[in-house]
């Protein structure tokens, strides 16, 4: 896996080249220590609602090393969100001319990520039956499986592998950052 400050220079290297090399340095280090701390804010956020939706689907206090996989789970899922929010709206031009889009899963939640194919659209339904009848989720559910598989990361195959628990609460998460705006 590319490290944060390595994609901090991918992204920005081009955009920044007029800046010497103790500047550009500057900004990423300023750049990491920003979304690191949104990382940590988003982490957060994503423990309270999965802690909390853990104890309601379980009907008991979380213990210890369930807490653990929710703790983990909420990081890498705030790692992706943050991650992917880096590249939002980047293209770049290759030799030829023709545009090169950033990686799927940099884009999985933007205008320009990959319309699912009828067999992800189908995957989503089976690894999350109830809350796939909700558009703004299915819709994000078929994005985020599409890019995966563009990006040839492993994919969910039930509702309860643990992938399966680990996407839907990002999707959660991503589903309600959409409500919220939208009733703003």
């Amino acid at each position: 896996m590319i490290g944060m400050r390595e994609s901090i220079h991918e992204r920005y290297g081009a955009e920044l080249s007029a800046l010497d090399r103790t500047a550009f340095e500057e900004f990423v280090t300023a750049k990491t220590a920003e979304l690191e701390q949104q990382i940590d804010q988003l982490a957060q956020e994503n423990r309270i609602e999965l802690t909390r939706r853990w104890e309601s689907e379980n009907s008991r206090q979380i213990g210890y090393l369930d807490q653990v996989q929710v703790n983990q789970q909420a990081q890498q899922s705030a790692y992706e969100t943050v991650m992917g929010q880096l590249w939002e709206g980047v293209e770049t031009t290759d030799q030829a001319g023709s545009v090169e889009t950033t990686p799927a899963m940099q884009r999985w939640d933007t205008p320009e990520a990959t319309a699912p194919t009828p067999e992800i659209e189908d995957l989503v339904g089976t690894v999350w039956p109830s809350q796939s009848r909700e558009t703004r989720f299915r819709v994000l559910a078929g994005d985020l499986l599409q890019a995966r598989d563009e990006d040839n990361l492993p994919l969910p195959t039930t509702p309860d592998d643990p992938l399966a628990i680990e996407l839907g609460a990002l999707l959660t998460v991503r589903v309600e950052e959409i409500a919220a705006a939208v009733d703003e």
